[in-house]
């Protein structure tokens, strides 16, 4: 954690959710006429705007597939080593052929197919030409992806040390149950809320009338999907890779600290991305980013010292099953 005392630590957090929910609060009384300030300057043509609404649409459909690629492939590397009887040589190929081609077909989805979606709806050749080079380059990551996971894993070329797959695998574990986390609380709201999108609202007559704040729930009105954004949790569930690095040393802090600061500027840029693209409302957009926070703070630091105690207070029962049928 940031500080050394638990006392520290809640105060920091406490105050860091109040300034939040400030911000929360402030942003939802503006939401409205930012997304209709978008919306009036939406048809202006500005290349850098485009680049960014377009190029991190792409990037927040798709990124949430390389963390959930990397944990699981991770994890089942881990179920290989503990098995004691050992898992035939095409069993592992067969497996590994199996998740890559999910990944890669996943991709294809996220990226391409949503691509042409895009297209379809806006019939802008910009945002196409644009988005079929992102989903490129996407596609070519996944594959140097795959690669790189099966050469530190089943060669020594490029990680020489030994590798403690216990470890790793546990960290693949809580990755995903930090992806899961902020994923189900997400659609769950996006399902309870309906809130609509500011594109759905801007083209009907009276748009005011069809706005609705964060929380507000609408009986008559189920069909939107606005709050929180989707984009922006799958841009965010790339945070989970950070678990896979440890800390110990100064060249893998520096790593992480590099990490966090570019995955944190793409988040952002992701967020900003869909308000400009006017798919969200700010507060879509912020309540995402605290979600997946909270997902992050739980998986991180909390959830490994639940687990830890549990596995000790399982071994000792057995200890003390042991010890009785011994006396």
């Amino acid at each position: 954690m940031l500080f050394k005392t638990k006392k520290n630590n809640l105060i920091f957090w406490i105050i860091s959710f109040l300034i939040f929910f400030s911000i929360f609060t402030i942003a939802s009384i503006y939401d409205y006429d930012i997304s209709l300030k978008n919306f009036e300057n939406y048809n202006q043509n500005n290349i850098f705007l485009e680049l960014i609404m377009y190029v991190f649409n792409i990037y927040g459909h798709s990124i949430i597939s390389f963390p959930v690629y990397i944990s699981i492939t991770l994890a089942t590397f881990l179920v290989f080593k503990k098995n004691k009887e050992g898992f035939k040589k095409y069993i592992k190929i067969i497996i590994s052929i199996f998740y890559g081609s999910l990944f890669l077909l996943s991709l294809l989805f996220f990226s391409f197919y949503k691509s042409i979606e895009d297209w379809n709806e806006t019939k802008s050749i910009n945002q196409l030409i644009i988005q079929l080079t992102i989903s490129s380059v996407a596609l070519l990551l996944g594959i140097l992806t795959i690669i790189f996971i099966h050469l530190i894993f089943y060669t020594n070329k490029i990680i020489k040390t030994k590798i403690d797959i216990e470890k790793v695998g546990f960290n693949a574990v809580l990755c995903l149950i930090f992806i899961l986390i902020s994923m189900v609380v997400v659609y769950i709201l996006k399902i309870g809320v309906a809130r609509p999108r500011p594109r759905e609202i801007f083209n009907l007559e009276n748009p005011k009338d069809a706005f609705k704040y964060p929380f507000e729930i609408s009986i008559k009105n189920r069909s939107g999907q606005s709050f929180p954004s989707g984009h922006t949790q799958s841009a965010c569930s790339v945070f989970g890779l950070l678990f896979f690095i440890d800390k110990k040393n100064n060249l893998c802090k520096k790593l992480y600290y590099y990490l966090l600061v570019i995955f944190s500027i793409l988040a952002i840029l992701t967020g900003v991305s869909r308000i400009l693209i006017l798919a969200h409302f700010l507060t879509d957009v912020l309540m995402a980013y605290f979600i997946c926070l909270v997902a992050f703070l739980i998986t991180k630091y909390w959830l490994p010292k639940y687990l830890i105690k549990k596995e000790i207070s399982y071994k000792e029962k057995i200890s003390q099953k042991k010890g009785n049928k011994n006396g």
